[in-house]
């Protein structure tokens, strides 16, 4: 990795070929299996480190505390930790600028490993110095031989074969060996650079590495198991495709590097990367490098290089990152992982980048030398408990909060959930887990990396902050992310009805002629009125007049009111309408807080026709009729399937047609499920899934829109007291849930008659008698009482003739208007 892993891509495009014109025979590449042998891999999961710097820090003064949180050796400190293998890196002549990473220092740290009874990686980077993409730097010594890939190869045969075969006397033979570092391009180059790779040629040298192991493994009756290692999954998958057709196939191993921060793969994509390069190629797969930040903090003069991605830069977020990438490479049939240089701590040493260390935001030991949470990935064991906390909502669809702590939005514990209503925009917005610190922010791939189902109206924002976005109606939702099983849920917020009573209404200062002030949309409620000089309020409550809400009620709670109305000044502080007599839309909207008048009317509708909506090619009843709720926005819910269609802006009338070409010329966005079907009236082609959806032309915004919603269940009245009869017909009346938990209908009833409800249209046995509603604790309207028979259904006692019955399930009432 490294810090020359930085310049990768700016060595990506020098355009440097290194080409031979000999061609070499292969080395031998029968497979190796001596039954004899030992071999410890199988089934096996690796958590390792990379403790190449170990020694070095040790002897610069570092300070390692045990989990006990005194001072201890820390091999001993790893091994007690659960951390099974220690990779080992292996410089050639490293002496012109370090005492370390020598054969010497790689002795040392074998022996103090396996003393803790670790296993050994032991990397050779075939360099004096750091090996990575763009940095494969033949040794000093080998330089005579750059050009002459025959002795180059026996070069490199007799180092490694040597090098092994004198740990093995010393009893420190390693059990994986790595031949090359973040090999992705040509090895063994004369400068550094990225060079194109010549496969003939590395291909050659890379076989004459695997026989040198393979032959020290016959020799000391050991396998030695081998490694080739590629930085980022992205990269590994097609250099293994390109190195299989080259020949080089008898190896072990696969390594990866993984830095999320430097890689296109997420987290969550991981175990997809994994398991296929292990089913493909039919070898083993660890990731032999990654490591996350603790903190953004840094120790010492020198730059961290390590920054974060979407978790958040602490000691949870490390282990969370750790923890989910260990779950991801296990999903994969991935064979372990490697913390690359848990131990590089800031001292006063130099190394070769300068004073300091440019990695302790990112080991494993915070400043003072106590291991961090990160510490807990070794042992196998660890199952952190989930205890839920607050978190805090931020971002420009968070109205209520936007970008600014002052307002930011608390989502606190309930029921070991994390649950709050708010109000959504469709806009950017995250979670901070610490209030007031902005790099405790929590995103979307942060969730999905967790293994989370998130609600459709939330996406990803893929911007570099991780943002989610909302996509859905603004309004107020209930929002429920459960930490233990995984989901983030919103729940629309559906608004009580007001009425509206007063002197510049028609219905007077009369409840029985209130104008309802309904919520078709989450957090807004909207009535179209008649509106005159004069005063009036608003209720919560049907004949409560103790329910009432002024116009100092709303000025109180911020909202911005329409300058056509005013504080009456009267002694109940009523609102006054000061503007001309006429038809308004009236919109109370608790999401940005404002109460407007939209108009004057009346208000004109659109209407679908075509194969792909209700009604069909004809103007019928069934026709989908889109009302301009307020000015400038048509809205419908409506049943889309396979097909075409148009709008038409008169009702039987043909030529007012509104076709795809029309709004495409007016500079509309429209939806991707709706295409121009390319026939001579350019009508609207729907190609999506077919089913229930709110389709909305907003002229303001300049879209069209389809959201997909679930439509709401029906109950339907069947008996001798309503039309339709004892039978399912064109004539059973149907009650539409209007909101959540209502439902209603005009109905005819007869004097002296009996009904019931049925869930289920056609379905006898899903009724719903006036038993079932009294003993579900509803209060039910006087005009109705219990039939004295075994259905025990709805007897209707009052006048015959036609009402609004409403079953609302929220207040338990059944009404008759």
């Amino acid at each position: 990795m490294k810090k020359a892993i930085i310049y990768f891509f700016s060595f990506l495009f020098l355009g440097l070929f290194l080409g031979c014109e000999e061609t070499y025979e292969v080395a031998n590449l029968e497979e190796f299996d001596i039954e004899e042998v030992r071999n410890p891999f199988e089934q096996q999961f690796y958590a390792g480190s990379d403790l190449s710097y170990l020694n070095e820090m040790i002897d610069c003064g570092a300070s390692y505390n045990g989990l006990a949180g005194s001072n201890a050796n820390p091999f001993e400190i790893f091994k007690n930790a659960g951390n099974d293998l220690v990779r080992v890196r292996l410089w050639n002549d490293p002496s012109e600028w370090t005492a370390y990473s020598n054969i010497e220092d790689v002795e040392k740290t074998i022996s103090s490993s396996k003393e803790q009874g670790m296993d050994i990686l032991l990397d050779f980077h075939y360099s004096d110095t750091w090996a990575d993409p763009g940095n494969q730097i033949i040794p000093a010594a080998w330089l005579d031989v750059v050009d002459n890939t025959e002795a180059l190869s026996q070069r490199l045969y007799d180092y490694t074969y040597e090098t092994l075969d004198n740990l093995a006397e010393k009893d420190l033979l390693p059990e994986i060996v790595q031949l090359g570092n973040e090999i992705n391009g040509n090895i063994l180059n004369r400068e550094s650079g990225w060079f194109e790779i010549d496969w003939e040629r590395n291909a050659f040298l890379i076989n004459q590495g695997i026989q040198a192991v393979r032959d020290i493994s016959k020799k000391h009756g050991a396998r030695v198991q081998i490694m080739l290692h590629i930085a980022q999954p992205e990269n590994a998958l097609w250099w293994f495709e390109q190195a299989k057709e080259n020949g080089v196939v008898n190896y072990d191993w696969i390594g990866v590097s993984y830095y999320p921060v430097w890689s296109e793969y997420e987290v969550a994509d991981i175990s997809d990367a994994v398991s296929a390069l292990g089913s493909t190629y039919n070898k083993k797969v660890m990731i032999v490098e990654t490591a996350y930040p603790f903190t953004t903090e840094n120790a010492d003069a020198a730059n961290n290089i390590l920054g974060k991605s979407v978790y958040p830069a602490n000691q949870q977020g490390q282990l969370d990152f750790l923890l989910d990438l260990k779950r991801e490479i296990k999903e994969g049939n991935g064979f372990g992982l490697v913390y690359w240089e848990p131990a590089w701590v800031s001292t006063a040493c130099s190394t070769l980048f300068g004073e300091g260390s440019h990695w302790d935001n990112a080991t494993l030991f915070d400043n003072s030398g106590n291991p961090t949470l990160g510490m807990n990935i070794f042992n196998d064991n660890f199952d952190p408990e989930y205890h839920c906390e607050s978190i805090w909502a931020l971002g420009d669809g968070v109205p209520d909060a936007l970008w600014n702590w002052d307002n930011a939005i608390e989502v606190s514990c309930d029921a070991n959930k994390n649950v709050v209503a708010l109000n959504l925009a469709e806009n950017k917005f995250r979670f901070f887990q610490t209030e007031g610190d902005w790099t405790s922010g929590i995103g979307y791939q942060y969730f999905v990396n967790r293994g989370y189902t998130i609600d459709s109206k939330l996406k990803d924002a893929n911007d570099n902050d991780d943002n989610f976005v909302f996509e859905g109606t603004p309004g107020l939702y209930t929002l429920e992310i459960d930490g233990e099983g995984k989901t983030i849920q919103l729940n629309p917020v559906i608004s009580e009805t007001y009425y509206a009573l007063g002197d510049a209404l028609p219905g007077g200062w009369s409840f029985d002629d209130a104008t309802l002030v309904e919520s078709p949309i989450f957090g807004i409620r909207r009535a179209t009125v008649n509106l005159s000089p004069g005063t009036f309020r608003f209720f919560t409550q049907k004949d409560d007049w103790a329910s009432g809400l002024n116009y100092a009620y709303f000025a109180d709670q911020g909202y911005t009111i329409d300058s056509n109305l005013e504080n009456a000044g009267d002694g109940d502080q009523n609102f006054r309408f000061v503007g001309n007599t006429g038809e308004y839309v009236l919109e109370i909207n608790d999401n940005d807080k404002t109460i407007t008048l939209l108009g004057s009317g009346p208000f004109p509708s659109i209407w679908a026709v075509g194969d792909a909506v209700p009604g069909g090619w004809g103007f019928n009843d069934d026709t989908i009729e889109f009302t301009q709720t307020f000015s400038g926005v048509w809205t419908a819910n409506l049943e889309l399937n396979a097909g075409v269609f148009r709008f038409f802006q008169t009702f039987g009338t043909w030529d007012t047609n509104n076709n795809y070409a029309y709004y495409a010329g007016e500079g509309f966005e429209i939806d991707a499920n709706l295409e121009n079907d390319g026939s001579g009236d350019e009508n609207f082609r729907f190609i999506g899934v077919p089913g229930a959806y709110t389709l909305t032309i907003n002229a303001n915004s300049k879209r069209i829109t389809l959201e997909e919603y679930e439509t709401l269940p029906s109950l339907w009245a069947v008996g001798d007291a309503v039309p339709g009869g004892w039978g399912f017909n064109d004539d059973t009346v149907e009650f539409i849930q209007v909101t959540e938990n209502v439902w209603t209908a005009e109905i005819a009833l007869n004097n002296g008659g009996i009904f019931r409800f049925f869930q289920i249209y056609g379905t006898w046995d899903t009724n719903n008698n006036y038993e079932f509603y009294a003993g579900e604790g509803y209060t039910i309207d006087s005009n109705f009482s219990e039939q004295d028979a075994a259905d025990k259904n709805f007897l209707f006692t009052g006048s015959s003739g036609s009402y609004v019955l409403t079953i609302n399930g929220n207040d338990k009432t059944i009404t008759l208007e």
